[in-house]
């Protein structure tokens, strides 16, 4: 069953983009983009999906509904001790994920990831915090990382391929296994680590971990994907989601700056 899932990303198509918007984070402020892999049930026809909304303590932070594989952007978040949670844009009360006693400081940025599938006895998806370095890569250069959030997806390996010059050059993002229940702090920080590479055109190739058998066919991964409208930088996430609720193995993309 889970095979067949996997086998689903080749349906996503020849070409990622970015998705979720963007927004500079503020130096004067602690700042957090929210990513939400959370495959709730597909809904019956007719019937909205289930969405969510930002709250920071009891206010809400974000006037738009942050669906599966959305993004909210960097808000800003006053210094000091919040709780995060994300709750039912339906009736704006029923807490799908919450992150108690965070700490937000002055000119620090941080991504939370909603993940995994919404627990049937506590009624909560699970939520981890990466920590964003957004400080520029060097002229020619953009900072990518992966995050693998595929519930029942095998561990990879994730090979960017630059095919835009010659010699091909290449990074690859080894033995990438599910992010998992309760990440350490010291998995959570080497997830939150960016690696530079070439401005280019990219062919991305997933394999199974220490094979070199393809999960699917490459993917193509522009230049203009990831350095957006300014064509000369750019920090992204690629990562997986998917596998549970009937959701296909897919891959995503959130660029943070610019």
């Amino acid at each position: 069953m889970y095979m067949k899932k996997i086998l689903g990303i080749v349906l996503a198509g020849a070409m990622l983009t970015s998705c979720g918007k963007v927004e500079k984070y503020s130096n004067d402020y602690g700042s957090a983009n929210f990513l939400n892999v959370v495959p709730f049930s597909p809904p019956p026809p007719g019937s909205p999906a289930v969405t969510m909304r930002v709250f920071e303590d009891t206010l809400m932070r974000t006037a738009s509904n942050l669906s599966y594989r959305g993004s909210t952007g960097y808000l800003a978040f006053s210094p000091g001790t919040k709780t995060i949670q994300l709750r039912s844009s339906a009736d704006l009360s029923t807490v799908f994920a919450e992150a108690i006693s965070q700490e937000f400081a002055y000119n620090k940025a941080s991504t939370y990831l909603v993940y995994d599938t919404v627990n049937n006895s506590t009624g909560r998806a699970k939520i981890a915090r990466l920590n964003d370095t957004l400080t520029l890569p060097a002229a020619g250069f953009v900072k990518m990382r992966f995050l693998p959030l595929a519930k029942f997806a095998p561990a990879v390996d994730v090979t960017l391929v630059l095919t835009s010059v010659t010699p091909a050059d290449s990074i690859t993002f080894f033995n990438m296994g599910y992010i998992g229940e309760n990440p350490t702090q010291a998995e959570l920080d080497a997830l939150s680590s960016f690696r530079s590479m070439p401005i280019g055109n990219y062919a991305l190739r997933m394999k199974f971990a220490g094979t070199q058998t393809l999960i699917a066919a490459p993917l193509s991964l522009s230049a203009a994907t990831l350095t957006g409208t300014g064509g000369s930088t750019g920090i992204s996430s690629l990562y997986i989601a998917g596998t549970a609720k009937e959701q296909p193995l897919s891959v995503g993309i959130q660029r943070h700056y610019p």
